[in-house]
């Protein structure tokens, strides 16, 4: 237990020197943040360190802090920041922070499945931070990206040109966004809150309520 203690205490410093490195990376930014993204699942994925050895997930953020800064337009790396940083270290505020900045580096025309992080975000801020406000407009935000994703072009990350279901995913997006207009403006707030405790709530997201434990990877956590 003490060795996986002073190996976090080690990837503290260590992710603090790579935050100190000059914005250019030395022309090597790219490289930087993939090394980081794998640290991460080397940190992620050791079970018996944040579980057994109780060091927990505290110091997710702080990888997605340097992925951020050195390559924002990683995208594929989003998937894991919500879970890890929001459920896992329970830190939604900085999840959402991360992915706040993120987005002004994407582009839904060259890069259509860039409005997963507006979701993501959107489900974190109501789900974790309670701020239906800002869960409304992330969600309306990347409705209109998955509709500005049907142009044609060429997909950075994930091969496939422009987003055929965009349709379906800005309406469905939009179906959310109105629910959460609508419980802003509701008397019966008992009722909006039961409704998204829900394990299926409109949001589309199953969401685990059961405390992190070495089985928590059984609840699955998803956002159509």
């Amino acid at each position: 237990p003490e060795a996986d203690r002073q190996q976090v205490e080690q990837e503290k410093t260590r992710l603090r020197l790579l935050k100190q490195i000059p914005a250019s990376g030395f022309g090597l930014n790219n490289i930087i943040s993939d090394l980081t993204f794998l640290s991460f699942l080397q940190y992620f994925g050791d079970d018996k360190a944040r579980v057994d050895s109780k060091t927990g997930y505290g110091i997710s953020p702080n990888y997605f802090e340097v992925i951020v800064d050195r390559d924002p337009r990683f995208l594929y790396s989003y998937i894991f920041l919500s879970t890890s940083s929001s459920i896992y270290a329970g830190q939604p505020g900085r999840a959402t922070e991360l992915m706040g900045k993120a987005v002004k580096f994407l582009s839904p025309e060259q890069m259509p499945y860039a409005y997963t992080v507006w979701r993501r975000k959107g489900v974190d801020e109501l789900l974790f931070l309670g701020d239906v406000k800002a869960s409304l407009a992330s969600h309306l935000k990347g409705a209109e990206w998955a509709e500005r994703a049907k142009i044609k072009g060429p997909d950075l990350n994930f091969g496939p040109t422009g987003l055929p279901e965009a349709d379906t995913i800005a309406t469905r997006l939009r179906g959310t966004a109105e629910f959460l207009r609508n419980s802003l403006d509701s008397k019966d707030k008992e009722k909006v809150a039961k409704i998204l405790k829900e394990p299926e709530s409109p949001l589309g997201a199953t969401f685990c309520r059961m405390p992190l434990t070495k089985n928590a990877r059984d609840c699955h956590y998803r956002a159509e």
